[in-house]
């Protein structure tokens, strides 16, 4: 059975929180814009959505994970390089992904990489991200770090469905 088949993912506090703020909340996000690629997918929508859901999830991992390595690098932590390659492993197959789907729409299986986004974000969560927290939460340079990273707004997101949580923190 495919995860397209499991209620949406919804945000646990003790699951998921790192105790970094800014990153928190692009987890959130990144969970918000994933449970919209589950939406589009199981209804009865066109491929631009799916297409807008996928460019805007590609681009807002970039964002968070150049958010992430900013915290990494001003804490010195110490498993960066590893967790670094982990970020751009994760960024040549969503590309892939990506790519493919808006090469070859009709060959894409778009459950399977609901499924692969799923699985690797929340376990990236839960496990590597919680350790970076264990390590940053609380530090000053930290938040600093996170604070000073360039901002995404939604503005920069493609239009498309309207994300509920502002990566901007607006309303």
């Amino acid at each position: 059975m495919s995860l397209i088949d499991e209620p949406p993912i919804e945000w646990d506090e003790e699951a998921y929180a790192t105790g970094v703020e800014a990153i928190d909340t692009d987890h959130r996000i990144l969970i918000e814009l994933l449970n919209q690629l589950k939406t589009v997918i199981r209804g009865d929508t066109s491929a631009e959505d799916v297409g807008v859901i996928l460019e805007n999830l590609v681009d807002y991992t970039g964002f968070h994970f150049a958010r992430e390595e900013a915290v990494q690098d001003a804490t010195a932590f110490p498993d960066r390089a590893r967790h670094q390659a982990l970020h751009r492993n994760f960024e040549q197959t969503i590309y892939g992904h990506r790519d493919r789907y808006f090469r070859e729409r009709s060959s894409v299986d778009l459950n399977r990489i609901y499924d692969f986004l799923h699985r690797w974000l929340i376990e990236h969560i839960q496990v590597e991200d919680r350790v970076l927290g264990s390590h940053a939460a609380g530090r000053p340079e930290a938040e600093e770090a996170a604070r000073s990273a360039p901002v995404l707004t939604s503005d920069h997101l493609e239009e498309g469905p309207l994300l509920t949580t502002r990566p901007d923190g607006a309303d």
